[in-house]
């Protein structure tokens, strides 16, 4: 159908992960840097000196940076394994979905054709649809919208008789 790839290389994916984990471990650095900033003028901590100060919030940073690495290096091969499977699932939609033939216009009634597809992700179910765009080459001009659809043709065919287009 399309030539969009969803699924990549293994290697693709560890470098997703290990990018996600260098972003975390940044914002804790963030996040210590200004603790340290703000410990500088805090009335707390006056009475202790600047490389006390120093020495324990670059070690507590150590700790928890210490903390963020083993636990993303302990959920690794479990969060890769997801993301592969999820696009594999949505590859194989893609690779093996057959184009809806003989979708007529609503306007014209020539036949549409195929335009592009997209998956459409629907986070209050998890479900996951094909979602194709047909488009009438007669009417393109007029047309501000590609229909998008699941790939069931009868409801394409429904779904463009109920368009009222003059």
């Amino acid at each position: 159908m399309g030539e969009f790839k969803y699924l990549h290389d293994e290697q693709h994916y560890i470098d997703r992960y290990d990018l996600s984990t260098i972003r975390k471990c940044f914002k804790v650095i963030d996040m210590f840097q200004d603790f340290y900033k703000k410990s500088l003028t805090s009335e707390e901590m006056k009475n202790i000196s600047k490389n006390d100060n120093y020495s324990d919030t670059t070690k507590i940073m150590y700790w928890h940076l210490w903390f963020i690495q083993a636990q993303e290096y302990k959920n690794k091969k479990e969060t890769i394994k997801k993301w592969m499977d999820k696009d594999k699932l949505k590859q194989d939609k893609q690779d093996y979905t057959p184009v809806p033939q003989g979708i007529r216009c609503p306007l014209c009634k020539s036949s549409m054709y195929f335009n592009s597809s997209n998956h459409l992700e629907y986070s209050f179910s998890r479900r996951q649809e094909l979602c194709i765009c047909l488009i009438c080459h007669t009417y393109l001009s007029r047309l501000t919208t590609n229909y998008c659809f699941a790939n069931d043709t009868s409801i394409i065919t429904s779904y463009l008789e109920a368009l009222d287009i003059p």
